[in-house]
Formats: C-alpha cells, structure tokens, sequence
C-alpha cells in the first residue's frame, strides 16, 4: 500500500468519525434537552407563590402578605435556614426588609408559609418590589432547594 491510498484512506476514517460524532452529540442533545425542560416544569409544580397586589397611600402601612402553597405530597423544609430579602423602589419600604428563620419572621401552617409583609407608602408613583430567596421543600424521598429565587410585582402609591 502506497502512502498516498494510506492517506485517503485515513482521511475518509476521520471524515466518518467527525460525522459519527457529530450526529450523536446531535442525538444527546436531542434526548437530553427535553429532559431539562420537563424537570424545571415539575418544580415549578412542587409550589405556588401568591404575590401581593397592594392598595398603598403615601405615609400609610398597607398589609401585603406573600404566600407559599406547596404542592400535594411536598411540605416546607423546616430544617433548611430559609432567607427572603426585599428590594424596594423609591415610592415605598418595606417592613422588615429581610425575613429568615433567624429573625423568625417566617410562619408555617401546615402546607402554607407566610410572609407578614408590610408595605409604608413613601410618595406617589409606580414601582416594583421584588423578593428573593433560598428555601427548601422536601416529599418523602428528597428535598429540593431553591437559591436566588426572585419574584417580583408591582405597586402603585396613591
């Protein structure tokens, strides 16, 4: 055999190889994509958060509690040191600006946990508040966590 056939040879191998390779990463990502997409969508099953639609007048306290559903067969992770901070715009405060398990701001009944929000009107105008937090939710078989979760909505100051 002639080194010129063992090139082309070598050359068609590879070609083979490249596209072996390209087809089945194509393949793996075909079969594992949905896979990632179908795991987010049974968290985003395992709570429901019920964020405020607050009725706020300026230099008025508005109650705005937020709630936590969890879903059946799941509960609160009473063990895991849950933290909520607030982040608020210039036309109002909140009260507390942080909820934790230290502070023990957080109240849980049952399937239910509640943040005692309290919102001070600080001016007139539009503006976003928004929560961010790391919690867990266990079933029998594991638990979830869930870092730097945020949620926001909006508030109008009258």
């Amino acid at each position: 055999m002639t080194p010129a056939n063992t090139a082309q040879k070598l050359r068609v191998h590879t070609k083979h190889l490249a596209w072996t390779l390209f087809l089945t990463t194509l393949f793996l990502g075909w079969m594992v994509y949905p896979g990632i997409d179908q795991a987010k969508a049974k968290e985003a099953k395992i709570y429901k958060i019920n964020l405020p639609n607050p009725d706020v007048s300026a230099n008025a306290v508005a109650q705005s509690p937020i709630t936590i559903l969890t879903a059946e067969g799941w509960k609160w992770n009473m063990e895991y040191p849950a933290r909520f901070s607030i982040k608020t715009s210039p036309v109002v405060a909140a009260v507390p600006g942080e909820f934790s398990h230290k502070t023990a701001n957080i109240k849980v009944e049952g399937k239910q946990v509640t943040l005692p929000l309290e919102l001070k009107g600080l001016t007139s105008g539009k503006g976003t508040v928004t929560l961010t937090g790391n919690f867990s939710i266990c079933n029998d078989e594991t638990c979830k966590l869930f870092r730097n979760e945020s949620f926001d909505f909006d508030v109008v100051v009258k």
